[in-house]
């Protein structure tokens, strides 16, 4: 079976915590319980989604519920992108694609916003402002880092409901952002899940290209884990092609990153 990897951005969950703390678990709920600011009350209920979001997805979905609550009655937009970009990466677990979309949009909404407050005059047109770099746009790294992983999240919703076009297009979004930050992580990713569309599309040739650009970038940055999917991608290309040769030499290379 050839299996291409598709690549999510976890936005906002920064770190993985396989196990759940009870110390810190409750250390937190008490933080909430005594907070008397609107942003100690989201950072803890924040604090307890990243506590629970992998053991228990719908606790944790309820703690940032809470916490988007509380955010939007407050009117603080940076709270509410994060809420809304970690409640998007739930229902997607869950399979619900309609509501990630509509929370995604939401979270790219806020950042978009954003960053049209800050740089994007009545004479520059959308395509040239997200061309710019960061020298030159002067917006902060963070930001359009951001904007760009939601863009990558939207477009791999829209790859799995088959709307291609739309997939694409918010990939080469992506991309410009992070080719203009110069973040080489999120660069890979998008190389990645472009060649796997166009894979997808039987394009073999832009599929390679892209996979190739992927892992090129991800070898500059020693990702092994991202070398194994591109290893993995390319060699499904090869093998789609009937390249058989080609196809288990890249296949190997993936499976020896993962042994």
């Amino acid at each position: 079976m050839r299996i291409l990897f598709l690549i999510s951005t976890l936005l906002f969950i920064s770190f993985c915590s396989f196990s759940q703390n009870k110390h810190k678990i409750d250390s937190l709920k008490s933080a909430y319980q005594t907070a008397t600011h609107d942003t100690s009350r989201i950072s803890a209920l924040l604090g307890l989604f990243l506590e629970y979001y992998l053991a228990k997805p719908d606790t944790a979905f309820v703690f940032c519920e809470k916490a988007l609550f509380i955010a939007e009655k407050a009117n603080l937009k940076g709270q509410m992108a994060e809420c809304y970009g970690n409640l998007a990466y739930l229902v997607q677990q869950r399979g619900d694609f309609s509501k990630a979309l509509e929370y995604n949009y939401k979270c790219a909404g806020f950042f978009e916003e954003s960053l049209t407050e800050k740089e994007l005059s009545e004479n520059m047109d959308k395509e040239t402002f997200l061309s710019l770099s960061v020298e030159q746009a002067g917006i902060e790294k963070n930001l359009k880092n951001a904007l760009a992983a939601v863009y990558n999240n939207i477009g791999v919703i829209y790859e799995q409901q088959g709307e291609i076009d739309k997939a694409l297009e918010h990939h080469f979004l992506s991309l410009k952002l992070q080719e203009a930050i110069k973040n080489k992580d999120g660069m890979a990713t998008s190389y990645n899940n472009i060649g796997v569309i166009y894979y997808e599309q039987k394009e073999n040739d832009n599929a390679l290209e892209y996979c190739f650009l992927s892992l090129k970038t991800y070898e500059e940055v020693k990702d092994k884990q991202g070398m194994a999917y591109s290893y993995n991608n390319i060699g499904a290309i090869y093998d789609n092609q009937g390249k058989i040769d080609k196809a288990l030499k890249y296949y190997f290379l993936s499976l020896n990153i993962r042994e």
